[in-house]
């Protein structure tokens, strides 16, 4: 502390006379001789503190302060006390400062596993790092082609808790195309309705669900919907303005499932639907504003049959008839084309290099080049076929990446597709190993009587499942080795009313299959086999990655930690942030604050970062805010490298300062 009235008293002193030379206390030992040190020089010590000019002591930083000269204990005053040209060292708090009102958290592991950790968990240490099989994926998204919409399932409580059209018209992207009536009943089993008949979806890292629309004989569509309602977009609907009101699907009864005809006149509701009675509108048709865009592909029959995301966001869309992929950003815009060499897509997925596997064409025949590759990366990115050397007839349908990042195929059944089937020829999916180049087929020996083999998905513990047509699921080790064969609709066992046509893992290791003809979607548990069966749209059918498990755990391995912190019990300051960390070359690990007075609705505040290197000031450049405020969340985001190797989190300190304190 600056003390006044010392400094009073010396000015005093000064105004009398200039210097005033008050010797060198006597008895101090140090052999003055009333005020000379051991050369004659005269000693000026004015604060009688036996340091000074030419004191034997030495000389004082301030001779107007006896509390301060060389050898006093340093106090956190913001004064150089010792004289040794330093200020406070050694005594500032742990937020640098002189407030004694400063706090500090420090978390430097071991850590506590969290439950709700997205995709991180705990090594050997107790330290953080990527952690597959904690992977949160709330939402499965089916697409229900003959009624152009797409389910969404929330996967814990299994129920449908939304459902949404497959097209904004209002996108600029699709300015001056011919629509259909939103929310009429489309044909599209004959391939040739008059509807948008979406098939594939693909969840991109923030959750959002990517959907092709295959529009037989005229030009199809990809569309994206928002997860959150922060994404969504207020807009006019015909001649009404918009309102500052989100209008999106959900289940306002809470009883499961979405009614999409609240009206009952046979027609899904939209933007001007009156429902009827004590009925809801839980469905908006193309006027949902969580539609955030719809983007032209292709030409006309063009045929969007694949589609996958890559780490930044862009969907790639495979064109059957055009032989070619349509890379479209984030925003909706078509970036550019890549020839498929002649390829036809029939799904696809793109692995941990940013390499883009399609099935080449659909189902079976004698063409052996089963597989399209392009590198997403390359400067020029070109398509080529891989050759399934002695497969003989080939069948293959679904598409999917196992943990260990090696492409499987289901096998289809080639008997039905104009191939010779001697017996041999069935399996249950092929596996192409990237790195070995090598084929290898997965025929555990199981009795295909339960349909033919369609969609195809690994689990977390790198099992991969295949759904058969017959309403069956069946699992192999990651070799191939034979789990069992599932029925997931007891009921209609024989009746061939089900057709299960997709599968897909969710956050919990369940499987999510998709019955075609039944019109539901089964949640098959293969801990104790349970079933939980769920009424969807009509039509189900998508064989994709449609609850984003392969994309979050093989195509972009990342996860975050997110502790929320609260602060002093008025307002709080927040000052910086250290952590230390072990990042590989290729990948990283950074962080993103946010800040907010309402524990409830912290998540939602804005993100402000992101931090590459430790420490992050909250006061910097770009202040977060509000700031004070009474909570503080951070979000540590984890990206593996292009190797697979994680990012690892030792410990963090967060340093604040409480209202009132002193600097």
């Amino acid at each position: 502390m600056v003390r006044p009235h010392l400094r009073f008293v010396a000015l005093l002193a000064a105004g009398c006379g200039g210097e005033v030379d008050l010797g060198t206390p006597r008895g101090d030992g140090d052999g003055g001789d009333g005020g000379a040190d051991g050369d004659g020089t005269a000693c000026v010590d004015q604060d009688h503190d036996a340091f000074g000019k030419g004191c034997a002591r030495g000389a004082d930083c301030d001779d107007a302060d006896a509390t301060i000269h060389p050898g006093v204990a340093e106090a956190c005053d913001t004064i150089d006390n010792d004289c040794d040209g330093v200020t406070d060292e050694g005594v500032r708090t742990e937020c640098g400062d002189c407030n004694g009102t400063c706090s500090q958290t420090t978390d430097e592991g071991p850590f506590v596993e969290p439950p709700t950790e997205d995709g991180v968990g705990t090594d050997d240490n107790g330290d953080l790092t990527l952690d597959g099989t904690r992977v949160l994926l709330h939402d499965v998204w089916i697409a229900n082609t003959d009624d152009s919409t797409v389910s969404r399932l929330d996967s814990g409580d299994a129920v449908e808790k939304g459902r949404y059209a497959t097209l904004n018209p209002d996108d600029p992207h699709i300015a001056g195309m011919v629509l259909d009536l939103p929310g009429l009943p489309e044909d599209c089993q004959a391939w040739a309705g008059p509807g948008h008949c979406p098939s594939r979806t693909a969840v991109d890292f923030d959750g959002n669900v990517w959907v092709a629309n295959r529009a037989f004989s005229r030009q199809g569509t990809v569309s994206r919907i928002a997860a959150n309602l922060s994404d969504c977009v207020d807009r006019a609907h015909g001649t009404d303005p918009a309102d500052g009101l989100l209008q999106t699907s959900s289940d306002v009864n809470l009883d499961g499932a979405i009614d999409w005809d609240c009206d009952g006149n046979g027609i899904g509701d939209d933007w001007s639907t009156v429902c009827s009675g004590a009925a809801v509108k839980e469905y908006w048709g193309q006027d949902d504003e969580c539609i955030v865009l719809s983007t032209l592909v292709g030409a006309d029959d063009g045929l969007p049959r694949a589609l996958a995301i890559d780490v930044d966001g862009n969907a790639w869309v495979g064109l059957y008839n055009d032989a070619m992929f349509v890379q479209v950003s984030p925003g909706g815009a078509p970036l550019q084309t890549v020839d498929t060499a002649g390829g036809q897509p029939y799904g696809a997925i793109i692995d941990s290099d940013g390499v883009l596997w399609a099935a080449n064409g659909c189902c079976a025949s004698s063409m052996t080049e089963a597989l399209i590759r392009i590198d997403t990366t390359a400067a020029t990115p070109m398509g080529e076929l891989i050759d399934a050397v002695g497969a003989g007839c080939f069948g293959r349908y679904g598409i999917t990446l196992d943990l260990m990042g090696r492409v499987w195929l289901a096998a289809d059944d080639a008997s039905t597709h104009g191939c010779t089937d001697d017996g041999a020829n069935r399996a249950l999916a092929w596996m192409y190993d990237p790195t070995t180049q090598i084929w290898t087929r997965m025929d555990p020996g199981m009795d295909l009587a339960h349909g033919r083999p369609q969609g195809i998905a690994p689990d977390e513990e790198g099992n991969v499942w295949v759904a058969l047509s017959d309403g069956w699921i069946a699992g192999m080790d990651e070799n191939g080795g034979y789990i069992g064969a599932f029925d997931v609709d007891p009921t209609a066992e024989g009746t061939g009313s089900v057709y299960s046509i997709g599968v897909s893992t969710d956050e919990n290791g369940k499987l999510w299959v998709g019955n075609r003809m039944a019109n539901t979607a089964v949640r098959f548990d293969p801990a104790d086999s349970s079933l939980v069966t769920v009424p969807i749209g009509d039509r189900p059918y998508t064989y994709s990655d449609y609850t984003g498990f392969v994309f979050r755990n093989v195509t972009n391995p990342t996860g975050s930690y997110s502790p929320t912190l609260a602060g002093c019990t008025g307002e709080t300051t927040w000052l910086r942030v250290l952590w230390d960390a072990t990042v590989p070359a290729g990948a990283s690990l950074t962080l993103r604050v946010q800040s907010g007075n309402d524990l409830a609705t912290i998540a939602a505040q804005p993100y402000f970062g992101p931090w590459d290197v430790s420490p992050a000031e909250m006061d910097a450049a770009a202040p977060v805010t509000p700031n004070p405020s009474s909570f503080l969340r951070l979000t540590f985001d984890f990206a593996a490298s292009p190797d697979g190797e994680s990012p690892v989190l030792h410990g963090f300190e967060t340093l604040w300062e409480c209202e009132g304190g002193i600097e």
